[in-house]
């Protein structure tokens, strides 16, 4: 996405104005970093970087500065170096700050990506890759889950709260909030041995072979590391159908707060025959 270029010494009273800080988030990132770039609120997309020089975020420890570059959906921060408590504050609000040593090179405007697996800012535009500093794994960790109270909820939570909080947002397909409670190479396998890899995946091939699915729950099983939910499938086909009973469990191995798997096993085929696209 986008990159944002700015120089240094960038402070958050110019990030978050003082003048906004009884009026909410809305009202100060509508104005954040107005005095350097006019109408900068207007004009980023979520998922855009701001990009900076030396000592970005300096001056007071406001924490609603990065908390109004987060509300604009700013995707991450890159400068030559940030100052301490706003780095802190970035990362507990789950907002990548990343310190590059050669960020200059960026130009206002370049379409940039970031590998946080290589540690490297691949610039688009001039086709050249910067690494950063490696944010260390705790505290990426933390900025996976969404901040410092995310994390804690999420450590804090039993396996079973978790996969029901997981199974809530993919019936709502609500797939961000899904994959908040994803470990890194999460993977799905289901009758028949079919494996996916994402969630878009699964969603896909969903569409492809009935209208909607909805679940009833008859119990949960846990321990510390996997959790079994039981119960029926009902909803539509593609035909208009409807459809219920059909049988199913769900096993899934949590560890260290995030799902690492699901094994999915379902009398789907059994009963609806080739009413139904196989996987």
């Amino acid at each position: 996405m986008k990159a944002w270029v700015f120089g240094d010494d960038i402070d958050t009273d110019v990030i978050a104005p003082g003048h906004t800080m009884k009026l909410g988030i809305d009202e100060t990132a509508r104005h954040c970093l107005e005095a350097v770039a006019p109408g900068f609120s207007g004009k980023v997309k979520p998922g855009d970087f701001v990009v900076a020089g030396r000592n970005f975020g300096c001056g007071s420890s406001r924490e609603q500065a990065p908390a109004a570059l987060k509300h604009l959906g700013v995707a991450a921060l890159v400068a030559e170096s940030f100052a301490g408590l706003f780095y802190r504050n970035a990362l507990n609000l789950g907002l990548p700050a990343l310190v590059c040593s050669e960020a200059r090179r960026i130009r206002d405007g370049d379409r940039i990506s970031i590998d946080y697996a290589k540690n490297e800012i691949f610039d688009l535009t001039l086709d050249q890759r910067l690494p950063f500093e490696p944010i260390p794994a705790h505290l990426m960790d933390m900025v996976r889950d969404g901040g410092l109270l995310p994390h804690l909820e999420k450590r804090l939570l039993t396996p079973e709260t978790i996969v029901r909080r997981y199974l809530d947002a993919m019936e709502r397909r609500d797939l961000a909030e899904a994959k908040r409670w994803l470990a890194p190479g999460f993977f799905m396998v289901f009758p028949g041995n079919r494996r996916f890899d994402t969630l878009e995946e699964l969603v896909a091939t969903a569409r492809g072979r009935y209208r909607s699915a909805k679940k009833s729950y008859e119990r949960f099983d846990s321990s510390t590391s996997e959790v079994y939910c039981f119960g029926t499938l009902h909803g539509e086909l593609l035909d208009g159908t409807p459809y219920s009973g059909i049988r199913f469990i769900d096993r899934f191995t949590v560890r260290e707060g995030k799902l690492v798997d699901q094994q999915v096993w379902n009398d789907m085929a059994e009963v609806l025959g080739t009413k139904i696209k196989p996987l």
